[in-house]
């Protein structure tokens, strides 16, 4: 999940722009959005990584679907 919300404002400013500094401007933020999405998971969740690991697939889903929240949300802020 994290993948995919993690390139999908990727894609979009590739898409748009042609200067990689911005790209990579852009990707850092993304990079962090995602980062604070795990890290707002961990703190309501603190076992969801042990839940994981047990098989628990609700817990793959909710980390999973987080990520790509993020990344659908990041995608519309920083597309220019």
């Amino acid at each position: 999940g994290a993948t995919i919300g993690f390139t999908l404002p990727l894609n979009l400013v590739f898409r748009e722009t042609p200067d990689p500094l911005l790209a990579a401007a852009f990707g850092a933020v993304a990079l962090i959005a995602q980062l604070l999405a795990h890290l707002a998971v961990r703190l309501i969740l603190p076992n969801i990584s042990k839940d994981i690991a047990d098989g628990v697939v609700s817990a793959g889903v909710v980390q999973a679907g987080a990520g790509i929240v993020v990344g659908m949300m990041s995608a519309a802020a920083l597309t220019p």
